[in-house]
């Protein structure tokens, strides 16, 4: 190619520019639109069958928006949407056609009708022109968000922050994808629901594993939630050193180490600390391993190393990826799962869970005027997050500082930091709480004749609550409330489940 010709391709305008200025028409299908309109308007039953596929927006022309519109509406209330019928509404009206000198001349919409309606042949596909018209109008909406982020771009002035200009960004692309994903809507008639159900019954009764994500390693918080299903939101709630970080690596590597893809987005701790976090307790022994600072500081036994040895053989295969952005916005989060199901399906696999550390640290786009409607708009983003993509999401959470006023420390619903709407949002919601701690810090100072029966009694409390971590729900859609204590040791940062008791091996040992 040569220089002259580079340069006169250069100087062409690209087809953005030759769009802002009017040059190109943004696309559309007038015969697909009025096809569509032709075939509903003669028969009706075919409107149940395009209906979730399209909104009145999704139409190019203003007159086939409203035309749309007014079918539906007279279908919805069982009667017949017709030329005849529909010819009230647009009495006296006309649209502007060209003619053949291509000047625009005045055509009555009922006219328009009549001709869509003559259009018999699009019967034969009037599910194929719902998605073209479908697929147009998100062609469209590109069009102008690609146009909104330029203008938004090129007007910042001064100090700027580029990252909000992301996230408005993404937050526009992901709204458009759900438009393009409406074909997953979630509906069906009783009948065929019964069947649907009825069938995922017998395969689990002939030996086929539950459609929920499992944990191999972690019985507890599998009895404590039950199957965790696609597109369920699941809080992990407790207050400051409870251990519902080292609750949430753990289900994570579990639910990696039983086949499902997995991942972690902490907003709490860089990746090096969320990794450790999650070697410190695949890497317990008892009796013969060092502890989580020992860990931290590299001063590691022959033992240990043997242990870490073991570790990395298990965690080769463990579809486990670890994620610490600096911060997040909640309109983001949405985008991102998207993101990591594509990087996951490029290696064939499919992603069924995140484990977010932790609520509190999401930003939002938009302003409040009160902390409960943040956390309300949090809520409501991350569960519509997880219903969109399928993806289970379990969601530490922080409590209010209220529970510490109350003589009984255990947390219950009204905790929930700032909102009803996490409790409303929730299909499960877990505490977790170590009687421990608080013991540690409240050591009684009983004098006089009592003073001995309370240091004993006190003794006997820390005995007992001593490496012991309890779960349980508060909430939970579809089965009872239950409560397990099992084992935490603080200083492995090691979880283990109640049965563990004597055991002298580590979840990951044969």
């Amino acid at each position: 190619m040569t220089n002259r010709k580079r340069r006169d391709e250069a100087d062409q305008p690209s087809r953005f520019q030759m769009y802002a200025n009017g040059a190109l028409s943004p696309p559309c299908n007038p015969d697909a639109e009025a096809a569509l309109l032709g075939a509903l308007m003669f028969d009706n039953g075919q409107v149940d069958e395009i209906r979730h596929l399209l909104e009145p927006s999704d139409f190019f022309f203003p007159i086939n928006q409203r035309i749309f519109s007014r079918i539906l509406h007279i279908v919805s209330r069982g009667q017949l949407a017709s030329p005849v019928t529909l010819r009230p509404y647009f009495e006296g009206e006309t649209i502007a056609v060209p003619n053949d000198d291509g000047e625009s001349q005045p055509y009555p919409v009922i006219r328009h009708m009549l001709d869509m309606v003559n259009m018999v042949a699009a019967l034969t596909g009037v599910r194929e022109f719902a998605r073209q018209v479908r697929d147009l109008s998100v062609m469209r909406k590109l069009i102008a968000a690609g146009t909104k982020m330029v203008d938004a771009a090129l007007d910042q002035e001064g100090d700027f922050n580029p990252d909000v200009l992301l996230a408005e960004a993404e937050a526009e692309i992901f709204d458009i994808a759900g438009t393009a994903d409406v074909d997953r809507v979630d509906a069906s008639y009783f009948g065929a629901a019964f069947e649907d159900v009825m069938s995922g019954v017998k395969d689990q009764s002939d030996g086929a594993p539950p459609d929920g994500v499992c944990l191999d390693g972690y019985g507890d918080f599998q009895q404590i939630v039950g199957p965790m299903e696609r597109g369920d939101l699941i809080l992990l709630g407790g207050r400051p050193s409870m251990g519902k970080t080292g609750v949430g690596c753990k289900v994570a590597v579990c639910a990696a180490r039983a086949g499902f893809v997995s991942e972690i987005l902490s907003l709490e701790m860089d990746k090096r600390r969320v990794t450790r976090r999650c070697l410190a307790d695949m890497l317990y022994r008892p009796g013969y391993t060092s502890g989580f600072a020992n860990l931290v500081s590299g001063k590691l036994t022959t033992a240990d190393y043997r242990a870490l040895d073991d570790v990395r053989a298990e965690i080769e295969d463990i579809p486990l990826h670890i994620e610490a952005p600096r911060s997040m916005m909640v309109e983001n989060l949405g985008p991102w799962i998207r993101k990591r199901q594509r990087a996951w399906k490029a290696k064939g696999k499919e992603l069924r869970l995140l484990v977010l550390d932790y609520m509190g640290r999401m930003q939002c786009i938009k302003v409040f005027r009160s902390t409960s409607e943040r956390v309300a708009y949090i809520s409501n983003e991350i569960k519509r997050a997880a219903r969109d993509t399928g993806v289970t999401i379990v969601a530490l959470t922080q409590l209010s500082r209220a529970l510490e006023a109350r003589e009984d420390k255990h947390p219950i619903l009204s905790d929930l930091r700032d909102s009803g709407d996490l409790e409303q949002d929730a299909d499960v919601v877990v505490f977790v709480y170590r009687d421990e701690y608080y013991l540690e810090r409240h050591k009684p100072t009983g004098k006089g004749k009592n003073a001995a029966q309370i240091e004993e009694d006190y003794r006997t409390d820390c005995g007992r609550a001593k490496d012991r971590i309890e779960l349980y729900t508060a909430k939970r859609r579809d089965g009872a409330l239950e409560r397990i204590t099992g084992y935490y040791f603080a200083s492995h940062q090691a979880i283990r489940d109640k049965g563990f008791l004597g055991e002298e091996r580590s979840f990951f040992d044969e």
